[in-house]
């Protein structure tokens, strides 16, 4: 037993030789990504299975209702449509979400709705989460603003660095609205820790848009992180305009 104590004492020096304090991945704890209320039996889009978001009660962004029927979540012609719709009196908003498959180093979503002019209440979410400090995020939205300059940003929640934000635009494509938006967190997941780690970044790219950040912030642990996408109304108020929303997903591919 002494020899055993011994052993282990000894790989755990040599393990805090190799990382900073608090940069050590997390192999074994459990990661809040899953325990999000969502559907029990997922649906299939590409090449992966997705669940819904689901709760009786606000919750989440906004705070807002999440719907999980078809008026909320459907498939229709190989394009996954996600819709702010009222149900039973009340506006419900959407959300999907999946395991990231392992070696995965990013992942691509291609929006073919237009993204340019978009109701102000309005929030578009492409992310990958583990946590609320672990966090990479596309968002599409004026954020309740009718005259923001920019309608569009990437984030990242770290441990560390609290929200570091890139803002941008997205500009008028009436002959082309497809928008392709791009996160990459590499082949490992926290950068600075191990071999071969690639730097977190994102990328948009349409007829009206090019832009992409490259982040170099505070280390981001994704391991065993969730990919989220989702539609929501920004304090959770009602469409400015009092109509439904439809956005279009034309397809999310992993890296």
């Amino acid at each position: 037993m002494k020899l055993q104590n011994l052993f282990v004492a000894a790989i755990a020096l040599m393990l805090g030789g190799c990382f900073a304090p608090g940069d050590i991945p997390d192999t074994a704890g459990a990661h809040l990504a899953g325990s999000i209320p969502h559907t029990e039996e997922g649906f299939v889009f590409g090449t992966n299975e997705w669940f819904i978001r689901t709760g009786p009660n606000p919750g989440g962004a906004g705070p807002n209702y999440w719907g999980s029927g078809k008026e909320s979540v459907e498939v229709v012609d190989n394009k996954l449509h996600l819709r702010i719709a009222q149900v039973n009196g009340r506006w419900t908003s959407a959300e999907i979400m999946t395991p990231i498959p392992d070696g995965k180093r990013g992942a691509v979503i291609t929006i073919t709705s237009p993204t340019h002019d978009l109701d102000p209440r309005l929030v578009i979410g492409m992310f990958a989460y583990r946590d609320d400090q672990n966090e990479l995020d596309i968002e599409i939205s004026r954020f309740g603003s009718p005259v923001t300059l920019t309608n569009a940003q990437y984030a990242v929640h770290s441990p560390r660095g609290g929200v570091e934000k890139f803002p941008f635009t997205i500009t008028a494509t009436p002959d082309s609205p497809l928008t392709m938006h791009t996160l990459t967190w590499g082949p490992r997941v926290s950068p600075g820790v191990g071999l071969g780690i690639e730097p977190i970044s994102f990328a948009t790219d349409g007829a009206g848009v090019r832009e992409n950040w490259d982040y170099s912030g505070s280390p981001v642990n994704l391991q065993r992180a969730w990919l989220h996408l989702n539609v929501w109304l920004y304090e959770g108020k009602a469409p400015a305009n009092g109509q439904p929303i439809d956005v279009e997903i034309g397809s999310i591919r992993f890296y």
